[in-house]
């Protein structure tokens, strides 16, 4: 009767037997039910049984608890009852009708759950499952009506044109390991199930470099899929599923594995009436594990695509590529140096390496390591190759470029004539950023203030444009729920897909000036919400996008202050808490210092100051020429006298 069983499907009807004499009270041998092969379905892991039930979190003591409660039960009368029987012939008709050399645990969990009075069914129906939900996914899953799609002739096929055999392609630079991500790729591909890596990460942190590097330590092809030339020239209906299935006979024919890059873009792709979309042709393969795919995306597609498709998720085993941190881009940098030098025959220092890493750390926020340290590197050679000049100007230049901005030097700041000289210390954070910092700075004004020349002084510094500067009046602010507006909606509700302004544009312009109107009269939750912004360098919005704070200046406008504008003062600093409020190791106290001292500036009893005031003279000090200073009790620009 089990002639034509897969090895697994017998060994699941042999723990069915045993669960039924470690349950047995009444006789020495007990009928196997379905209620027991549900059971011994449910304990393996790798059925497709246990990945459904376990998704609706039903456990061993449910199935048991509704077992127990149903009133009719098989007699103890034969070794298997005689639903089990019929269960088990009506497997064997299905692998037939599917075309399936063998029975497996799919085609014994579809027909029990196709008779509704087995007693597998039946303890399912009492705990509230939906069945022909369970069915239809079984179905999704193995596309029983298309299996025939995975019967693929041992022939020689012509290679597609929009497959790309990675395997053959030589990298452009070398691959410098981080963090084992290639042995998490070997390890999740030699799985039994779910063997399809699935790499998620933002633009630029090496997700598809990685698989180039894997290219050459495994000895299988890696196909990677061209989705644009899939879908090109493709004029009738049926003609792109047609294409995609070739290329997909094609890499399984060649024991070779496919690569989809921003694997978003086959959600839906070539889906019109009548037709199925690219997914949906890739689904019933990888369940079978008759392709093996890898696939890449960010992490913003796939919450706004991928997750979305249940069916398509379960196939896939999730690998979270981190951003690389500075010192890890360092060392990328220097690994694929030679391949720059190489090219350009241009030496290359590791001293010019750390001054990209440093800037793009600094002033390039909006891009990911190691992607922008590697974009600038290769600007500046190529900058270099007609222009000649000093490669650390030209990483300044292209650094410049990228931001979409301007950087003046030190010199040119001083000799500007700007209608607030009073901001030229916060325009030194921009210049000469130091990493206690959480922002640009949080000043307070009154309404006298004029923003249109503020923003001029902006463009003759920076270059800035009115885009960068975003005023938002707290008084259409009112109660707690309009924060929303500002940070985006939470996952499910409405607005989640939009996000919020503040947040929009923060990450639109990493350089920018918030200028927040009527501070002072807003509600007391908003201010709380900005009092704790003002602390961080970094938030994570409602999309778990990284929205950093560092490049931001924030403007408090107030109906009363004791200084038109300036830094926020002690006593101001009790209804809100200032970035200037930092804590601070000794080290880095002594990095201002020293930075002092190197510049040749002394400022007697420098050391005894908070951080808070050593920060505001240190900048202050940057703009003052070489010199002894004493420090007066007001601690404000005009107060540093020289001696």
């Amino acid at each position: 009767m089990l002639e034509t069983f897969s090895i697994r499907a017998v060994e699941l009807i042999e723990t069915a037997k045993n669960l039924v004499k470690i349950n047995s009270q009444t006789s020495d041998v007990e009928t196997v039910s379905t209620f027991y092969l549900l059971l011994s379905m449910f304990n393996a892991n790798d059925t497709i049984c246990h990945f459904l039930l376990n998704e609706l979190d039903i456990t061993q003591d449910d199935l048991y608890k509704s077992y127990n409660e149903l009133t009719i039960k098989e007699s103890p009368q034969k070794v298997f009852s005689k639903e089990f029987e019929t269960l088990v012939l009506n497997a064997t008709n299905l692998a037939k009708e599917v075309k399936s050399e063998y029975v497996y645990d799919e085609h014994l969990f579809y027909v029990m759950l196709e008779d509704k009075n087995t007693l597998g069914t039946q303890t399912l129906i009492n705990l509230n499952i939906n069945i022909e939900q369970l069915k239809q996914d079984i179905s999704d899953i193995f596309n029983f009506c298309e299996e025939q799609l995975f019967i693929v002739d041992k022939v020689e096929l012509k290679e597609p044109s929009y497959l790309i055999n990675l395997s053959k392609q030589i990298p452009l630079h070398s691959y410098i390991e981080r963090k084992d991500y290639i042995n998490q790729v070997i390890y999740i591909l030699s799985k039994r199930q779910k063997n399809n890596p699935l790499l998620i990460g933002q633009a630029g942190v090496g997700k598809t470099a990685l698989i180039t590097a894997l290219t050459k330590l495994i000895d299988i092809d890696i196909y990677e899929l061209d989705l644009g030339c899939l879908i090109a020239g493709t004029k009738y209906r049926g003609e792109m599923e047609e294409k995609l299935t070739d290329a997909i006979k094609y890499v399984i024919n060649k024991n070779a594995i496919l690569f989809i890059d921003e694997v978003h873009n086959i959600v839906g792709a070539g889906s019109n009436d009548g037709s199925l979309d690219a997914a949906n042709i890739i689904k019933p393969y990888l369940s079978k594990g008759k392709l093996k795919l890898i696939a890449a995306t960010t992490l913003d597609e796939y919450y706004k695509y991928i997750e979305k498709d249940k069916a398509l998720t379960r196939r896939f085993q999730t690998i979270f590529i981190d951003e690389p941190s500075k010192e890890e881009t360092l060392d990328i940098l220097k690994g694929i140096k030679q391949n720059y030098i190489d090219f350009y025959h241009i030496d290359i220092s590791d001293e010019l390496l750390e001054n990209i890493t440093d800037l793009c750390d600094n002033f390039i926020l909006n891009k990911t390591f190691p992607d922008k340290a590697i974009d600038v590197l290769d600007e500046t050679l190529s900058r270099y190759k007609y222009e000649k000049k000093d490669l650390k100007s030209l990483v300044k230049e292209v650094i410049n470029s990228h931001q979409g901005i301007t950087i003046p030097t030190i010199n040119e700041l001083l000799n500007y004539n700007l209608y607030y000289n009073e901001f030229k210390t916060l325009y030194l954070r921009k210049i000469k950023p130091i990493n206690i910092l959480k922002n640009l700075g949080i000043v307070s004004v009154d309404k006298s203030f004029n923003k249109g020349l503020f923003q001029k002084d902006l463009n003759k510094v920076f270059g800035l444009k009115k885009e960068n500067f975003l005023e938002l009046d707290l008084n259409d602010y009112l109660n707690s729920e309009s924060i929303t507006n500002l940070i985006g909606s939470s996952k499910g509700y409405v607005g989640y897909s939009e996000g919020g302004i503040l947040y929009n544009h923060l990450l639109k312009y990493p350089f920018s000036i918030i200028y927040l109107k009527n501070f002072d009269n807003t509600n007391s939750y908003l201010k709380t919400f900005f009092n704790n912004l003002f602390k961080k360098d970094y938030i994570i919005d409602p999309h778990s996008r990284y929205v950093y704070l560092k490049n931001t200046l924030f403007i408090l406008e107030k109906t009363e202050l004791k200084h038109k504008v300036g830094f926020i003062t002690n006593n101001e600093t009790n209804t809100l808490n200032s970035d200037l409020i930092i804590t601070t190791k000794i080290e880095e106290s002594n990095e201002l210092f020293n930075n002092l001292l190197k510049k040749g500036i002394i400022i007697e009893g420098f050391k005894n100051l908070s951080i808070t005031d050593q920060i505001n003279i240190y900048y202050q000090a940057l703009l003052k020429p070489i010199g002894k200073y004493q420090i007066t009790n007001l601690k404000t620009l005009e107060s540093i006298n020289t001696n």
